[in-house]
């Protein structure tokens, strides 16, 4: 059967389960923990419907492994569950798949003591596909990639969520959770719940943008895109402003600097990208954002177009020395972004 593309692994995973189809051996990784933990959750219910300490093994190795062990979980597959379905085992970080290639025969053995009478699942932070154990487990169709759904089946997620308990939210709502969240979908889940029982409380049936607004983390990434545009057009007691709200939220110092060196590479990469008719999935890689925040690329290209090449340069350039000098000097980290701030609106027009 031929390999399905990456991004419908998560899909994959659940129509194989959904329809009883569990295999011996699994290499789950990816970019949405959420969605990553939630499967090595169901792989583990279904070899084990009730929790037994006797039929399961979680090992975190930290990417440091070693060939006894490895041995000895080669061992442990072949004995027979107690009372569960499967014996089920979790390496969690192996670094078998990224490095560690002296290991690679233990490593090997272990896979092909695989057996239907267990579950071994590898749960790993970094994956190399070039690698012969990996391209081994994608021989036998036991990798699955676990990646950030797109901002539509995100707000469907959130949507679906809210309807379970007789609300609903509003779409405003969900697009400035999301960018709240940086698209985390745990972190998002934690902020659901929040919301959800505010409104249970307080009698509402619909999550509004001003409830999320109220009761919801901090939305730093939406007052550095409102502080970049200020700066676009040059008013600087905005900017002051906007740089006030996040001290009397005592958003640290070198957060509001990072944010701002990254905002700023990121409108640069962009115009860059655009000019060049770079396609949208292109420009996600480069920013290395999930593809739930798509949504970002057009609101970020129309700031974008406020600024020329040279002038997000000089922005750049700007908030390096200013990190630099941070770090180096005993000048006070307030003066120094006041006085940052204050240059970029200086340099913001030509």
């Amino acid at each position: 059967m031929a390999k399905k593309q990456k991004s419908d692994d998560y899909r994959r995973l659940q129509t194989e389960l959904r329809g009883g189809e569990l295999k011996p051996l699994y290499l789950i990784y990816g970019s949405e923990a959420y969605l990553e933990e939630a499967a090595v959750k169901q792989l583990k219910s279904l070899c084990m419907p009730e929790s037994n300490p006797l039929d399961e093994e979680i090992i975190d190795l930290d990417e440091r492994p070693d060939e006894e062990l490895l041995i000895r979980l080669s061992q442990s597959l072949k004995m027979p569950a107690f009372m569960a379905k499967r014996r089920f085992i979790l390496i969690r970080n192996s670094g078998l798949f990224y490095k560690h290639k002296s290991l690679e025969e233990a490593a090997r053995r272990l896979i092909e003591a695989s057996n239907e009478g267990a579950c071994l699942c590898f749960y790993e932070n970094r994956v190399d596909r070039r690698t012969a154990l990996y391209k081994e487990l994608e021989r036998r169709e036991a990798t699955y990639s676990i990646e950030a759904p797109d901002s539509a089946a995100i707000g469907e997620w959130v949507a679906s969520y809210f309807r379970k308990f007789g609300r609903g939210i509003d779409a405003a709502a969900v697009e400035s959770l999301i960018e709240r969240c940086d698209a985390s979908m745990c972190l998002m889940r934690s902020e659901m719940e929040k919301l959800r029982i505010y409104v249970e409380g307080s009698g509402a049936d619909r999550v509004s943008l001003a409830t999320v607004e109220a009761i919801s983390i901090p939305n730093l990434n939406a007052d550095i895109f409102a502080l970049c545009d200020a700066i676009s057009r040059k008013q600087l007691p905005e900017s002051l402003e906007l740089y006030q709200r996040m001290m009397a939220r005592r958003e640290p110092h070198a957060v509001i600097l990072l944010m701002l060196q990254r905002h700023f590479r990121e409108l640069y990469v962009l115009r860059s990208a655009r000019a060049e008719h770079y396609s949208e999935d292109y420009i996600l890689e480069v920013l290395a954002y999930k593809k739930s925040m798509r949504w970002k690329i057009d609101k970020l290209a129309r700031q974008a177009r406020l600024f020329d090449a040279l002038q997000l340069s000089f922005l750049i350039k700007l908030a390096a020395k200013t990190d630099l000098r941070m770090k180096q000097t005993s000048v006070d980290a307030d003066a120094l972004l006041m006085e940052l701030l204050a240059t970029a609106n200086s340099h913001a027009a030509f």
